[in-house]
C-alpha cells in the first residue's frame, strides 16, 4: 500500500544559513556590538576612541604638573639674591666690610680711592735768639733814671743792650718801639710783652732807618702801668 503524498502548506522549509543569519543580527543589535562568525564579540571603535580619549586625558596633567615647578625656580632664584643682598648690606653697615663678589653681570667697575693726602709737616722756626739784635734805650719822659732801670730789667730777661740816653723830647707819654726792617716778629713781641708790665706801650712799630747804630731804639713815655 503506498502512502499519501505530504500535503501542500504553501510555505517554503526556512533555509538553516538564513536563520543562523538572523540570530546573529538579533544579537549584535541587542547586545550593542559585533560578533564574529564563531560567537565571540569583536572590538568596538567607540571603545578605541574612549581608549584615545583617556590617553589624552591623563597626558594634560603631565604638561600642567611643569608649570608650578618653573615657578618653584623662580621663587628660589629671587630668594637667594635677595638674601645675598641682605646679607651684604648688613655686614657694609655694622661692619664696613665690602659685599661679597657677585657674578660678572652684576659687578660694576671698581673705583681706586684716592690715597689721603698728609698735611704738610710744619717746619719748625729755629729758637729765639735775644741777644741776636742790640737795643738803644732813650728817656723820653722826664722820669729821672728810668732809662737806667729798664736797662737792668731787659739785660735780666737777656736782651742785649747797647747804650742809654735822653731824647730830644722829655714830654712824651706812651713807649715807642723803632726796628729796622727785618728784626725777627717774635722778637718784638717779646720786647713789648716785657715793657707791657711797666709801660704803656704805643701800639705800631715805627721804622728805624738803616743808617741807625742799633737795631732797636725803645723811647719811654711817663705813661706808666697802674
Amino acid at each position: 500500500m503506498i502512502a499519501p503524498a505530504p500535503e501542500e502548506t504553501g510555505k517554503e522549509s526556512p533555509d538553516l544559513e538564513e536563520v543562523a543569519s538572523a540570530a546573529f543580527v538579533t544579537r549584535e543589535s541587542k547586545f550593542g556590538g559585533k560578533f564574529d562568525k564563531d560567537g565571540l564579540p569583536q572590538p568596538q571603535e567607540s571603545s578605541m576612541q574612549e581608549s584615545s580619549n583617556d590617553e589624552l586625558y591623563y597626558d594634560e596633567p603631565e604638561e600642567k604638573q611643569k608649570n608650578p615647578f618653573l615657578f618653584f625656580l623662580g621663587v628660589v632664584f629671587i630668594t637667594f639674591f635677595l638674601g645675598i643682598a641682605f646679607i651684604g648690606g648688613v655686614l657694609y653697615l655694622t661692619e664696613g666690610k665690602m659685599l661679597p663678589q657677585m657674578p660678572s653681570f652684576f659687578a660694576s667697575e671698581e673705583v681706586t680711592p684716592e690715597p689721603t693726602k698728609e698735611p704738610p709737616t710744619p717746619t719748625e722756626e729755629p729758637p729765639l735768639d735775644l741777644k741776636k739784635y742790640v737795643i738803644e734805650i732813650q728817656n723820653g719822659g722826664g722820669i729821672t733814671g728810668e732809662a737806667a732801670k729798664l736797662n737792668t730789667v731787659l739785660s735780666g730777661e737777656g736782651f742785649t743792650i747797647d747804650g742809654i740816653g735822653n731824647a730830644d723830647s722829655s714830654t712824651s707819654t706812651e713807649t715807642q718801639i723803632s726796628a729796622k726792617e727785618g728784626v725777627d716778629n717774635r722778637y718784638l713781641d717779646k720786647l713789648k710783652d716785657s715793657l707791657d708790665n711797666t709801660y704803656v706801650v704805643a701800639g705800631p712799630i715805627v721804622p728805624l732807618p738803616d743808617s741807625a747804630t742799633t737795631d732797636v731804639v725803645v723811647t719811654i713815655g711817663n705813661e706808666l702801668v697802674k
